[in-house]
């Protein structure tokens, strides 16, 4: 299985983690898929971030469920929808790089 943790610290942007969770997605061994209930599986290619957002929810509310403790599968399915989540939050909170450029002005003390 690919490091997924590691591929979400590398997303610079919100696009590249929705394209690192459809990637993951895509590759979703069979074996492994069928060990998570269906709710926790998307039937797509997840369409925005914010569907990211709606599927860690829903994931969540799997893990909730009694039994659930015992199917590391989803908690492995689980973990990596807390990592995109996590690197979006972060993205969302990052300055922009554009505005952290200050216009250059004069001081009073300094010479024109």
């Amino acid at each position: 299985m690919a490091n997924w943790a590691k591929d979400f610290e590398g997303a610079a942007a919100a696009e590249d983690v929705l394209g690192i969770v459809n990637d993951y997605l895509r590759t979703l061994p069979s074996g492994l898929a069928s060990w998570l209930p269906r709710a926790s599986r998307p039937a797509q290619p997840l369409a925005s971030p914010a569907e990211i957002r709606v599927w860690h929810d829903i994931i969540a509310r799997e893990c909730a469920k009694p039994g659930a403790i015992y199917n590391s599968r989803l908690q492995e399915h689980a973990v990596i929808f807390v990592c995109a989540v996590r690197r979006l939050d972060e993205l969302a909170a990052a300055p922009r790089r554009d505005s952290t450029v200050k216009a250059r002005t004069s001081s009073p003390t300094d010479p024109a």
